[in-house]
């Protein structure tokens, strides 16, 4: 019976980073937006936000098919 695959061990380390890093560009837009009333550090968190959720869903494709 074969065991499990290398990177099954790593994926839900790389989930919860990569979740991590979305919430904290919520955070940062949010704090942004609302107590420092800066446009840039707002857009700057939103980027960072969507960069962590696709990130996070390329990375569920990508695993799913491997």
């Amino acid at each position: 019976m074969p065991g499990p695959r290398r990177g099954d061990e790593r994926r839900p380390i790389v989930t919860i980073l990569l979740a991590v890093d979305t919430v904290l560009g919520l955070a940062i837009a949010a704090a942004g937006y609302f107590l420092l009333e800066n446009d840039a550090v707002a857009l700057v968190g939103a980027g960072l936000a969507t960069l962590g959720v696709s990130m996070l869903l390329f990375y569920q494709i990508i695993a799913q098919r491997g």
